[in-house]
């Protein structure tokens, strides 16, 4: 994946040199996702990476739907129909690039939210039986189930042993650095503890229970919206799709021109259901606690 973003880049600087950096400003928002959200690039590449990709997909859709649509309709209708087609089909590109770090950084939020109840157990047996603060960062680190708070904890652990931090400054590092508010109080806690000679392992005990008892309660949200989203999903597909069938059949005997049917026809099966289904999945990923 790290390959791919570096592709891009060299990509998109060659095509575009410093011609985007006036507009980099207007996308000052997308800083804080970008660096919390794992994407190996700065604000200034990933907005050149963005407008590549709108560019690519523009360039390379429109001549495919022109010739598809030249096969099938007139060839006015067919260059228009293949414009519009392929510039609705760039700007949903250019949104998904718009809303993707978001998307990784609400992720990495959830996968991290839904692994502290374990993690903060794991830690209390490590603390109980001895194990200083700093070297249970360095065996959380192997921890490659939690993938997420095992990238936090080696970050950590890189911070001690190869950068000379203190713990404390390690750990402040590394609150101000997670995406995660649940994650960054536990962090701020342990130092607080730490400090004060308080048990650690008592801490992580209690942070467990908490822990526990908000993923149950999320999992239980998550289940009622599911059920509901579902039968929303399937009567806007089962429902509207046969509501779209007999609509054409009415259409057509009362003399409606064949070739505004198929327009309206590939515009429903090739570009509305689709849309319907991918704004689904995006929902439902979204909405997900993380498991």
């Amino acid at each position: 994946m790290i390959y791919l973003w570096e592709v891009f880049k060299k990509a998109a600087f060659k095509v575009f040199g410093k011609s985007l950096d006036p507009v980099i400003d207007y996308f000052e928002n997308l800083r804080p996702d970008i660096e919390k959200s794992g994407i190996p690039l700065s604000l200034e590449e990933y907005v050149y990476v963005m407008f590549f990709c709108t560019l690519l997909v523009f360039l390379i859709e429109f001549p495919l739907f022109s010739f598809i649509g030249g096969i099938f309709f007139p060839p006015l209708f067919a260059f228009f129909l293949s414009l519009t087609t392929a510039l609705v089909l760039s700007m949903i590109v250019f949104f998904f690039f718009y809303v993707y770090p978001a998307f990784l950084t609400k992720r990495r939020v959830k996968k991290i939210e839904a692994s502290l109840p374990f993690i903060s157990l794991y830690l209390s047996s490590l603390t109980a039986s001895g194990i200083p603060p700093v070297a249970m960062f360095k065996l959380l680190s192997g921890f490659k189930e939690y993938e997420e708070i095992s990238k936090e904890a080696k970050k950590i652990w890189r911070d001690m042993d190869y950068f000379g931090m203190s713990f404390d400054q390690a750990i402040r590092r590394a609150a101000m650095r997670t995406p995660s508010k649940e994650f960054k109080e536990m962090l701020l806690g342990l130092l607080a503890v730490a400090t004060s000679g308080t048990d650690i392992s008592k801490y992580f005990k209690e942070k467990s229970r908490e822990f526990m008892n908000e993923h149950r309660r999320r999992l239980e949200a998550y289940s009622r919206i599911l059920t509901i989203l579902v039968e929303i999903y399937l009567t806007l597909i089962t429902v509207g799709s046969i509501f779209f069938i007999v609509l054409t059949v009415v259409m057509s005997t009362f003399g409606t021109s064949s070739l505004f049917l198929i327009f309206l026809q590939f515009l429903v099966v090739f570009i509305f259901l689709p849309l319907i289904s991918i704004g689904f999945m995006i929902l439902f990923k979204l909405l997900e606690p993380g498991m």
